[in-house]
């Protein structure tokens, strides 16, 4: 959930799409039907776990003699994937330093060049079996985070961080409650779009 306040913090134009894109629903009353509407909220998610997998790598054990670009491995070793490298590599991803959710949308969908270039959660048989789950919680959090809070940065040494390095990354925010004009304010200020602000 950090590296979403994080994106969120270092992108205020990504903020403003989500904000639009869930106006139309109601927050109040999610659901799993108008949750799976929103296109640019799903493609969102998915740079999050492009930048920062959900699984830092794993190993498969060979079930027989593999050769792969000249190198020979035989039956029963082990081998490590690691989807940071998979999620970096230019050849399936452009500007893969670029926090992009549009990579997802049509017509880049570059996530779709190749069957293992994106596996946050894993892959195979042996994926995790509870990414559908953690996916969704990551988007009803973004839209619960952003359509009723404001973020701010309080401290921060943002100017070293490197993609996929959370944890090397020392910074401050804090979150201010971001409350819609009711229709008495609205009555006395003549405005539609007043943002009443309280610090928590």
């Amino acid at each position: 959930m950090i590296s979403i306040c994080l994106e969120l913090l270092r992108n205020p134009q990504v903020v403003g799409k989500l904000r639009g894109e869930i106006k139309t629903i109601n927050p109040d009353s999610l659901n799993l039907e108008n949750v799976n509407n929103l296109v640019y909220l799903d493609a969102f998610v998915k740079e999050i776990l492009r930048v920062y997998p959900a699984v830092p790598g794993g190993y498969r054990q060979l079930t027989k003699d593999v050769e792969f670009q000249g190198y020979n491995f035989p039956k029963g070793w082990f081998v490590k994937f690691e989807p940071f490298l998979c999620h970096f590599d230019e050849r399936y991803w452009s500007e893969p330093n670029l926090f992009s959710p549009e990579r997802f949308l049509p017509p880049r969908e570059e996530d779709r060049k190749h069957p293992h270039a994106y596996i946050p959660f894993g892959g195979g048989r042996r994926v995790c079996p509870s990414s559908r789950y953690s996916f969704l919680l990551m988007k009803v959090f973004t839209i619960e985070l952003v359509s009723s809070c404001n973020l701010e940065f309080v401290d921060t040494a943002i100017s070293k961080f490197k993609f996929g390095h959370l944890y090397q990354l020392d910074f401050k925010f804090r979150i201010v409650k971001r409350v819609i004009a009711n229709s008495t304010s609205v009555a006395k200020t003549g405005r539609h779009d007043v943002e009443i602000l309280e610090k928590v």
